[in-house]
């Protein structure tokens, strides 16, 4: 019996003993978890603050169907145009110039341009700001930076982009300011534009649309080959000659 006691009394000693060496070692765990410093790669941050470093996203701008028709309209006078959605550093946009400056010499048709920003695009952005300043000067002057941006894109990079542009401001007889949009007023412009044309479905550059506004209102038709331009010009311009008195096309 004395022998049965001892046992017991043994494995009671050796129960605390393990237990007590166990909690120690819980306590010793959470001292030093919170001894340790929060991480300075995860601020804390309210629902409405942007992570530090990332300016604050302006909000997306507000597009009517009112704007989304005017993107789609020739300019006053004319009956036919080209709608362009484009991005100054896009290739693709570079090679279709030629062509677009062809079917305006050629067929006396307008050509409106829409901003329509590639994300990873190093300087469009920034081109895009400064050909809507030289826009305030002449709308003529901006239709010529972007041509000249459109040509010249493959020579462009971010690092030498004010170099270019100052080329072509000297080249005209203009200075472009160090701060050419203190108030973002330019830049709110491309985003509208870029907004417009998200809502019109675009998804690539360039995206080109013959619009023409006949008898039965204003219709647009995408140029999804943009080796069929010049014939799909003479469909509609032999549909409009016929709409017209006399055979003739305005």
């Amino acid at each position: 019996m004395r022998l049965k006691m001892s046992k017991l009394r043994f494995l009671a000693i050796l129960a605390a003993t393990v237990l007590a060496i166990a909690c120690n070692s819980a306590k010793n765990e959470t001292s030093a978890a919170a001894s340790v410093p929060a991480s300075p790669s995860t601020p804390a941050t309210t629902a409405t603050e942007p992570p530090q470093g990332e300016p604050a996203q302006p909000p997306a701008p507000v597009i009517t169907d009112a704007d989304k028709a005017r993107a789609m309209r020739p300019p006053a006078g004319s009956r036919l145009a080209l709608v362009v959605f484009e991005d100054l550093e896009c290739p693709a946009c570079g090679r279709a110039e030629l062509l677009l400056e062809s079917a305006q010499a050629n067929y006396k048709i307008p050509i409106v341009r829409h901003d329509f920003l590639i994300p990873a695009h190093q300087w469009s952005a920034d081109a895009h700001v400064i050909a809507r300043y030289f826009d305030a000067i002449s709308p003529q002057l901006g239709e010529e930076f972007r041509r000249y941006m459109l040509t010249n894109q493959a020579a462009i990079y971010r690092q030498n982009l004010r170099e270019w542009v100052d080329r072509f401001a000297a080249q005209h007889h203009q200075a472009l300011p160090a701060f050419y949009d203190t108030s973002g007023e330019l830049r709110a412009k491309v985003l509208r534009d870029c907004e417009v044309g998200r809502q019109l479905k675009v998804v690539h550059t360039p995206t080109v649309y013959l619009v023409n506004d006949s008898s039965g209102g204003i219709t647009s038709q995408e140029v999804t080959d943009l080796s069929t331009l010049f014939q799909m010009i003479d469909q509609k311009l032999a549909e409009l000659r016929k709409q017209s008195p006399g055979g003739r096309a305005k």
